[in-house]
Order: structure tokens, then C-alpha cells, then sequence
């Protein structure tokens, strides 16, 4: 907000006042007579400009008065003019009776007061901000503005909010909400101050993305460990994600596999596991332009052991494992041994002679399946 000094000039134009420059100023103007009314008649009856001048007739004298006006041009309300008005300057006329020798009446502008007015000035907010916006779509925009200067009362002020290319208010200050669809929408602040012939514009843009959305699947829920250098049995992640403008992440472990670094929007991925005896989980993360995130809940996988290992033969026995040519049977201790590898006490562990086997040495002895 501010004030500046009005810069008006003032002549005379036809039946009035031509005003030119910027502002506003305080004209007074003054009314001489001397007149012979009942011979000649009077010059002028009235002036009607301000609250109004009267020229009563013989005896000469004079009257002033002074308004307050804007630049343009502003009619003197003359009435009961004989002769004139003659130009006998840019700041006087005259006005003659019926002898036509002589004015008998003149009006001259005698001072110019300038007057200060009140300085265009204006701002746009978007949330309280005056910067552009991002957010998701659906969530509620304030859009608020002020103005200074601009009033929509004088001639010519206006102020005008504009969404895209429509006009939504005239107030000089004032604010709504939105909830903007997805996309990019353009707020404008359009100001005019006649007086002054000062004009702002401000403009401010709310981009809205979509939310974010996911859903993420593995299958199969559990496989077997592949040995190191082995790509047998492999786990594949599906997933569909909603939300532009921002990003997709893999949160968890793969379970010795590598998780691919970018992602699209909708995909599967298939990894093979080499780390056994485990619980693993993922989640998928998307985030959209506006920072908005959403996270699936957890899929989840097993990866079990393929083989035994350290087997624990009687040392006054053969030792070849599994293999056994020389007895009918054989005790033989297999150590760290996945527990979801057997059913019914028999082992997936084949053998060309019936032997037992212990399960990580729990005691318990059990048949192995014949070839």
C-alpha cells in the first residue's frame, strides 16, 4: 500500500473543464459579473458546476467554489447564456449581454489543488503462499487475494480472479477453496486503478497428481534354495502402481537376489533366491508428484533348503555317504535340515539301501525313501 501525488491540469473545453494527467485535484473556479440587466439582460443566470453559481445581476461582484475531481472532462452546467462562452485564455471565458460590447461575465479557474490517491497495489495466495502449488489431486486449495487502490467503485477500477480462463470474483479482497482435478490450473489477480492508470497482474499455478495406489504379489509363496551358481527355482514379484510424477521402490529383501533399481508403473520382476531357511517380505512404496506415498502391505516368501549338509557318519563304518554297499543298514545323523523338507517321518533323500536319518539331531530316527 502506498500514496501518490496526483500531477492533474485544468482548461477550459467547449461548456466545461477538460481535466488531463493522473489523480485527482481540487478546482476552484470564479464568477465575475457586472450587468445591466434591465437593459441588456444578464450575461449568465447560473453555473451549475460544484454545489452551483449564481450571477444576480446589476451590481457587480463575484463568487468562488471549489470541487473535488477526477481527470476527464466535466460539464459546467451553464444556464441562461446570452453570448459565449468567448476563450480568453486555457483558464478564462467570457460572456457578453445583448449590447455585444463588452463581457460581462467571465469565469476563470484560479487554482489547482493536487490531491494524493491511493497507489495500485495487490497480492495472490495459494494456501497462504504466494508461490505455485502441488498437490494431490482432490485436496482442498485456499486461494486468497488483496488489493489496494482498486476498489470496483470508480469509474473504470476493476478487479477480476481468474481460474484458467474464467472469471470467478470481483472483490478487491476476499478467498475460496477448490479441490482441483488432476492437471495444472492457472489462478490470476487482475487489477486496474483508473485514476491512476496503474494495472497488476499475478499469477500462480496449483499442479494436482493423482494418488498413488499399489498392489504387490509374489509367487510362488515358497521355493526351494538354489545352491550358489544355480538358477533353478526362481520367485516372481507382480505389481500395479498408480500416482505420476513421483516414484516406485521395493522396501525388503530379496533374499540374496538384487532388486532392480527402476521400476515401471505396472510390472513383474523374477529374482532366484539363494539364501535359505528364511522369512522374507516386500512392500512396494509409490509416491506421486505432490510427495503423497502410499505402501502395500507385506507379501511374503520362504526360501527352504534343496540339500543336507554335514552328515555325521559312524566314523568305525564306511563313510560314503548315502551310498552304502556293504550293510543292509546304517545310522546317519543329517545336521541343518530345512523342517518343511520331510512329512510322515520319510525325507526326500534318496539311497540305494535303507538307512535312518536324525533331523538336526533331535533323537528321532527316520526312514529314508528307497531309489
Amino acid at each position: 500500500m502506498g500514496t501518490k501525488t496526483s500531477n492533474i491540469s485544468a482548461v477550459f473545453a467547449g461548456n466545461g473543464i477538460q481535466l488531463s494527467g493522473l489523480g485527482r485535484a481540487r478546482i476552484t473556479i470564479k464568477l465575475e459579473w457586472r450587468d445591466d440587466p434591465d437593459k441588456y439582460g444578464d450575461a449568465i443566470d447560473n453555473v451549475g458546476f460544484g454545489t452551483g453559481m449564481d450571477s444576480p445581476g446589476s451590481s457587480g461582484s463575484s463568487t468562488t467554489i471549489s470541487t473535488s475531481l477526477p481527470r476527464g472532462y466535466h460539464d459546467l452546467g451553464l444556464t441562461g447564456v446570452i453570448k459565449g462562452p468567448y476563450y480568453l485564455s486555457g483558464t478564462k471565458i467570457g460572456f457578453r449581454d445583448t449590447d455585444g460590447s463588452d463581457y460581462n461575465a467571465t469565469i476563470e479557474i484560479t487554482n489547482i489543488s493536487q490531491k494524493a490517491y491511493t497507489a495500485i497495489s495487490g497480492e495472490l495466495y495459494l494456501n497462504g503462499k504466494k508461490k505455485d502449488l502441488t498437490v494431490t489431486e482432490g485436496d482442498k486449495v485456499n486461494v486468497t487475494w488483496g488489493t489496494e487502490g482498486c476498489t470496483n467503485t470508480e469509474e473504470g477500477d476493476y478487479v477480476r480472479i481468474e481460474e484458467g480462463s474464467s472469471t470467478v470474483a470481483t472483490t478487491p479482497s476476499g478467498g475460496f477453496d477448490v479441490y482441483p482435478s488432476k492437471g495444472t490450473t492457472t489462478y490470476k489477480l487482475k487489477a486496474y486503478n483508473w485514476i491512476g492508470d496503474e494495472t497488476i497482474e499475478k499469477s500462480l499455478k496449483v499442479t494436482a497428481y493423482t494418488a498413488p495406489t499399489a498392489t504387490i504379489s509374489i509367487s510362488p509363496a515358497a521355493v526351494l534354495q538354489n545352491p550358489p551358481g544355480t538358477t533353478t527355482n526362481g520367485v516372481t514379484v507382480s505389481w500395479t502402481s498408480n500416482g505420476s510424477g513421483g516414484g516406485r521402490e521395493f522396501l525388503g529383501s530379496f533374499a540374496g537376489g538384487s532388486a532392480p533399481s527402476i521400476i515401471s508403473k505396472n510390472g513383474s520382476y523374477t529374482f532366484y533366491p539363494t539364501t535359505a531357511g528364511a522369512n522374507f517380505k516386500l512392500k512396494l512404496k509409490v509416491t506421486n508428484g505432490a510427495g503423497k506415498s502410499f505402501t502395500t502391505p507385506n507379501a511374503t516368501y520362504d526360501v527352504n533348503d534343496e540339500t543336507p549338509s554335514n552328515f555325521d557318519w559312524d566314523a568305525s563304518l564306511d563313510n560314503t555317504p548315502l551310498n552304502r554297499t556293504n550293510r543292509e543298514s546304517q545310522v546317519v545323523i543329517i545336521k541343518d535340515f530345512g523342517p518343511t523338507q520331510y512329512t510322515s517321518n520319510k525325507l526326500p533323500i534318496k539311497s540305494n539301501f535303507p538307512i535312518q536319518v536324525q533331523i538336526n539331531g533331535d533323537g528321532v530316527w527316520r526312514d529314508v525313501a528307497s531309489l
